[in-house]
């Protein structure tokens, strides 16, 4: 019995050594921005926060945005860059949680005819 109870033991030890926690935080860059998306799976919401790299803050005007993956997509259009060259959006649709358990993660950004796609890792 004694060894049945230490094998149990061992079990959960080696199991719990295993498992990672799932990352949280997903970045993406390209030459004019920076994507920062945050998953908090616990209260069912994530934050996506971009930010534009240039002195021409008014030159972008309006734009959009798409996050998609194989589990789904997620965006917004017709919305315009705050003063400092930030855009921050919290989205509490529990749906949109599964675009975060996919491997590969792509935004999209449109704005003047431009169009922008990276990865988010």
């Amino acid at each position: 019995m004694k060894r049945f109870m230490l094998f149990i033991i061992l079990l959960f030890v080696l199991s719990a050594c295993q498992s990672e926690p799932p990352k949280t935080k997903f970045i993406g860059e390209t030459e004019n921005g920076k994507a920062i998306a945050e998953v908090k799976t616990e209260e069912k919401k994530n934050k996506f926060n971009l930010q534009y790299k240039g002195n021409e803050i008014n030159s972008i005007g309006e734009f959009e945005f798409k996050l998609s993956s194989s589990n789904g997509q997620w965006g917004m259009g017709a919305i315009e860059l705050n003063s400092d060259g930030t855009f921050k959006e919290e989205n509490k649709n529990a749906d949109t949680l599964s675009i975060f358990k996919a491997s590969e993660k792509n935004v999209t950004i449109k704005w003047n005819d431009k169009e922008e796609t990276f990865s988010l890792n």
